[in-house]
């Protein structure tokens, strides 16, 4: 039998990598630092879920929440509950006109839903409740 030999390649003695023998070894970047995540993607669904049921548990405020959210950006967390806090003004005025003029609305559906379940409780279906409003009765009872 024969002696075995690995082949030659133009860019060394073996094909097995030994041309890289006679190369510097690479060096690490000055001041360069890495900072890995977790390899998983984040779902922000399930994450929103989280920080909602938090906050509506009171173990977590609004605030904390939309950092953690938004990665710890604090510039952008707090121009975020800027904006909650102007939406919800707004809100405030909206609904506050809405009770004064007595219409529709959140307000005035509010009022509807809790004239049912009063009703409900009562005892007297959706349909008996209209009448007697319409009709200025009294509830018996």
């Amino acid at each position: 039998m024969g002696t075995y030999r690995p082949r030659s390649t133009p860019g060394g003695p073996t094909s097995l990598g030994a041309s890289r023998a006679n190369t510097a070894p690479p060096q690490p970047f000055d001041g360069m630092q890495i900072h890995w995540k977790d390899g998983l993607p984040k779902d922000r669904a399930e994450d929103s879920t989280i920080e909602a049921t938090l906050i509506t548990s009171g173990l977590t405020s609004k605030f904390s929440a939309i950092l953690r959210l938004n990665d710890g950006d604090l510039e952008a967390t707090e121009e975020e509950m800027e904006r909650i806090e102007e939406e919800g003004q707004a809100q405030a005025e909206k609904d506050a006109m809405v009770a004064q003029v007595g219409g529709g609305g959140p307000a005035g559906r509010a009022l509807s839903q809790s004239a049912q379940v009063a009703a409900s409780l009562r005892g007297q279906s959706q349909d008996e409740a209209k009448e007697g409003k319409a009709s200025g009765e009294q509830p018996s009872g």
